[in-house]
């Protein structure tokens, strides 16, 4: 079987990559992939064959690569690391405890990044991408991501949002267009709204849902009176069942669809992970995955606080120069100002964690993708 559509959402169960499809014809397509979770571990004091052989024993760990990879973006040198593939998702934090506990074990990379991350950045995948499957039934036999060009118009996914007000018998469910002008709306009682509106949500089947947190978590409740099962609350939040992806309203009016794919195409993480990031958090994701994609490892997060007075921070954090204002009335006055400033300045003068000290002789890490972001823009 043969499928094209766009990459929707990726997680994980045991041994197996879930992935749901949305495919033109079929609508939306669950897939499975083979994936067995995987970190990197550099030895210490013994030779990495020894080390593997005492890994090897470990009932949970399904394979163990011997690799040379670089340990920064500053230059090419690399180390000899072991890849160590654990049998099941539900394991991987147990052994990953375990090997860092030993101590013929110096460190372990890509230990912090999330599953998807990994899946996405091994296999070139873009999240809300364009994406061609040969398929045994279910079972993916391969999959490659279509390349992006500059079109700006989002994917055809089909999309809902509402917002609700419950109290008591009575009730009522809004729904908004994609300009997020209103729709339908459903007052009465609030049995008959609720029943009309999952009506509404079955007969429109969306792949993303805008909506406040607390009115998704009501719908869930008030859906099971009705058995009907479309999501399940979790520690950070709900989420959606069958590859759904859900924003709140506050962000889908700051973004819109087309603004949503941007942010999780820029991200390289499915929408239920980073559709609420702030920028920082996003830009973070990014230079993980072209670190990996690069072969460069990833260290541990926290390892790195920097410990400085007051005086020492003063010194070498100076912040933008401002020109103090001519206080009175002026004629004449013009505002110049820079579209995508930093960015811009990032490309054109390659500016890059590790030129900033020693000067670029060749193009910095950060430069590439963020040259490819200025060309969307």
């Amino acid at each position: 079987m043969r499928i094209e559509g766009w990459l929707l959402d990726v997680s994980f169960a045991g041994d197996r990559a879930v992935l749901w499809v949305r495919d033109p014809e079929r609508g939306r397509v669950k897939l499975y992939d083979r994936y067995n979770p995987e970190f990197y571990a550099e030895p210490r004091g013994v030779e990495a064959d020894r080390l593997r052989g005492l890994l090897e024993e470990h009932d949970s760990i399904a394979e163990i690569t011997l690799e040379r990879r670089c340990s920064s973006i500053t230059n090419d040198s690399e180390i000899e690391v072991l890849r160590v593939h654990v049998d099941r998702v539900e394991n991987y934090r147990r052994v990953l405890a375990q090997v860092d506990a030993l101590p013929y074990v110096a460190e372990t990379y890509d230990a912090d990044l999330e599953h998807e991350l990994k899946y996405l950045c091994d296999r070139r995948l873009i999240p809300m991408g364009k994406v061609e499957i040969e398929a045994d039934g279910s079972r993916v036999r391969s999959i490659t991501a279509v390349p992006r060009g500059l079109e700006i118009r989002p994917p055809p996914f089909t999309l809902l949002c509402f917002g609700m007000k419950l109290g008591g018998a009575e009730g009522t469910v809004i729904t908004f267009d994609e300009s997020l002008e209103e729709e339908y709306v459903f007052t009465g009682p609030t049995r008959r709204i609720i029943r009309d509106f999952l009506d509404l949500f079955a007969d429109v089947n969306p792949d993303i849902v805008a909506c406040r947190d607390a009115d998704l978590v009501k719908m869930f409740i008030l859906g099971r009176r009705y058995d009907i099962r479309f999501g399940v609350v979790t520690p950070s939040g709900p989420r959606l069942w069958s590859g759904r992806a859900h924003v709140t309203l506050s962000t889908y009016s700051r973004l819109s669809l087309a603004g949503l794919v941007e942010r999780v195409q820029y991200t390289r993480l499915p929408a239920r992970l980073s559709a609420e990031w702030a920028a920082g958090r996003a830009i973070e994701s990014r230079q993980c995955y072209e670190a990996r994609s690069r072969g460069i490892l990833l260290r541990r997060a926290g390892g790195f606080q920097p410990v400085m007075t007051l005086r020492e921070l003063l010194h070498r954090d100076h912040g933008g120069l401002i020109l103090a204002p001519d206080v009175g009335l002026h004629e004449n006055v013009a505002a110049l100002d820079f579209e995508s400033m930093f960015p811009n300045l990032i490309v054109r003068r390659n500016i890059s964690y590790e030129n900033v000290r020693r000067g670029g002789v060749r193009e910095g890490f950060i430069v590439d993708f963020t040259r490819e972001t200025l060309e969307r823009r």
